[in-house]
């Protein structure tokens, strides 16, 4: 290899010296960059069981649990499809050490197939459904 003269090699030393003082200069004012958010799961509602069947004028408990989503922040509304002719609805207010919202349902006093409704109050297009046939 040849040897490159004296007055050449300095003026490298110098620029490689520069570089690696900018390179440090522009590490120590760098912007931090976010890191990015973890991708959330999206809100759901559990509601078990699917069917029932009941007697007239018959009660159940019913318990819906948020899912996904930041779960601990919703709440559970709740409603019976077909009317006051489909049965009464009374909801539980506060939530269960489960994170579950409970509501207590009591059937008509006539024969029928209806339809409870757990919706959750901040992401409404997260609902679940029971069916419950009321019959002697």
């Amino acid at each position: 290899m040849k040897e490159m003269p004296t007055s050449q090699a300095r003026p490298r030393r110098h620029v490689a010296a520069a570089l690696l003082a900018l390179i440090a200069g522009l590490a120590a004012c760098a912007v931090p960059v976010p890191a990015a958010r973890p991708v959330v799961p999206q809100p759901r509602l559990e509601l078990q069981p699917a069917q029932l069947l009941l007697a007239p004028g018959g009660e159940v408990r019913l318990a819906a649990r948020p899912q996904g989503g930041e779960a601990i922040l919703f709440h559970v509304d709740w409603q019976v499809a077909e009317g006051q002719a489909g049965g009464r609805l009374e909801p539980v207010e506060a939530r269960a050490e489960d994170g579950s919202y409970a509501a207590r349902y009591v059937a008509p006093p006539t024969e029928g197939v209806f339809h409870v409704v757990a919706r959750l109050r901040e992401y409404p297009a997260a609902e679940a459904h029971v069916e419950i046939r009321v019959r002697r």
